[in-house]
């Protein structure tokens, strides 16, 4: 009968054999880990780190520190959420340990722990040129393991910047090299699921550039590997990615069932910040099936939940989801305060992905007020797709203005400006914003032939 490990971690404490209880503690906190046992590991590898403490400075007992802070690292990720300073603290000092020990394999894991700390803070531009070096350390010793995570990390990244096109291509390359066998042990060491992370930014982002079917298509393909995995938090993570889609689909059935599948892991693990967006997401879907109040006091919930984790990322999405929630129950000066926070975080951050949204709800809130401000906010919205090919948010963009200008006696303006944006699409016209735009071309169309013609 196998003895536990924490057991004779705890005998050899206790006899004051230092070196036998790191190395067991170690082994106590690697099995917790791997069970996503995630309280008990941080509680094993604590104390072993609080044993190291008592060895001779040597790269001896640096090495072992080194080991124990990779793999306490995951443990504080899931736990405490990725933006939670204990966090920041493992991974610098883990730096700090590497340039003391000088060339070591650890070191791409600890460039990508920091990479996760700095992403979920939203410091894209720092978190970037952290994923830019894991990939150059991969090309360099020639590893596609270091190649697959670097890759992925830049190609959220190009994700969070608005850069579709590039994130594209990133993830791409991080899903060629995934092999679902070799790499499923990454998540222990890295944090998270290689494939199913890479997987659902994928789908989205192939959302966004107009591709809806090649998006729903990645996403199934993404969540059937999260049916094949058992690691808590990269099904968790992953399941709210799925939602994250069905919202951008207006899917909010599907967004519930996904999140609320996502919530009931995340509260099971105790998976702080997944579980925040899990609440957030699932009270939009509440909202919009018809219970309003209930729906924005969990999506607000989930809100504090995610800020009490230091986290910063989504911010101008969240906001935006908020506002669009709030201005349908007509408090439309709630809901544009929410867009000043959603445009603030947008500045602070420079968080792209979902810019343009925030300027056209300004648009449609404006409508009621001052027809040259709306429109000036979706010709704004307008700019901010066009230049990041997001086609699906240019089509919403041209949707608002070209009803907007067909309500106002501007027919042939609304036409010319929305369908070849809608002619440019290939696929998904029975998703919602597609009906929407052929709508309001249904709508402009009779009024395009009752125009006098320019020679009459």
């Amino acid at each position: 009968m196998e003895i536990a490990p924490e057991l004779l971690a705890h005998h050899y404490t206790q006899a004051g054999l230092v070196a036998e209880s790191v190395s067991w503690w170690l082994r106590a906190g690697q099995r917790a880990l791997r069970a996503s046992a995630y309280a008990e590991a941080i509680a094993h590898l604590t104390t072993g780190l609080e044993q190291l403490a008592k060895m001779p400075e040597d790269a001896t007992r640096a090495a072992q520190e080194l080991e124990l802070r990779l793999t306490i690292g995951p443990a504080l990720m899931a736990s405490r959420g990725w933006a939670a300073p204990e966090v920041e603290a493992c991974y610098d000092r883990a730096r700090a340990l590497c340039s003391e020990l000088g060339d070591t394999p650890q070191l791409a894991p600890v460039l990508y722990g920091l990479w996760s700390y700095r992403i979920v803070r939203a410091q894209h531009r720092a978190a970037y040129l952290l994923g830019q070096q894991v990939v150059a350390l991969g090309d360099m010793v020639n590893s596609t393991d270091l190649q697959l995570e670097g890759h992925k990390a830049v190609g959220w990244s190009h994700f969070f910047h608005g850069q579709f096109a590039r994130a594209r291509e990133h993830l791409q390359i991080a899903l060629l090299l995934y092999d679902e066998e070799r790499h499923g042990g990454h998540a222990f060491t890295f944090g998270d699921n290689p494939g199913t992370s890479a997987g659902a930014c994928l789908a989205e982002v192939l959302w966004l550039l107009g591709y809806p079917e090649q998006a729903f298509q990645r996403m199934a393909e993404t969540v059937a590997m999260l049916r094949r995995i058992t690691h808590p938090y990269s099904v968790a993570f992953g399941l709210d990615l799925a939602a994250f889609l069905s919202e951008y689909c207006g899917d909010a059935p599907a967004a519930e069932a996904l999140a609320g599948e996502a919530l009931m892991l995340s509260e099971k693990q105790e998976l702080a910040f997944i579980g925040a967006m899990s609440a957030i997401l699932r009270g939009w879907a509440r909202a919009e099936q018809g219970d309003a109040a209930e729906g924005l006091r969990q999506m607000q919930e989930g809100l504090r939940t995610q800020e009490a984790t230091g986290a910063e990322v989504v911010k101008p999405y969240w906001y935006s989801l908020l506002a669009e929630v709030t201005f349908r129950v007509g408090a439309r000066s709630n809901a544009l305060d929410l867009l000043d926070s959603a445009e603030a975080a947008l500045q602070r951050t420079e968080e792209r992905y979902w810019e343009a949204e925030v300027h056209r709800l300004r648009g449609w809130f404006f409508e009621q007020e001052s027809v040259d401000t709306a429109e000036a906010h979706y010709r704004r919205a307008l700019e901010v797709a066009g230049r990041q090919q997001a086609r699906s948010l240019e089509l919403r963009a041209a949707t608002g203005l070209a009803r907007l200008w067909h309500s106002h006696e501007r027919s042939a303006d609304a036409f010319a400006l929305l369908q070849p944006i809608y002619a440019w699409f290939t696929e998904g016209f029975d998703t919602r914003d597609l009906r929407a735009a052929a709508g309001v071309l249904d709508e402009v169309a009779p009024q395009m032939s009752r125009m006098p013609s320019g020679g009459t």
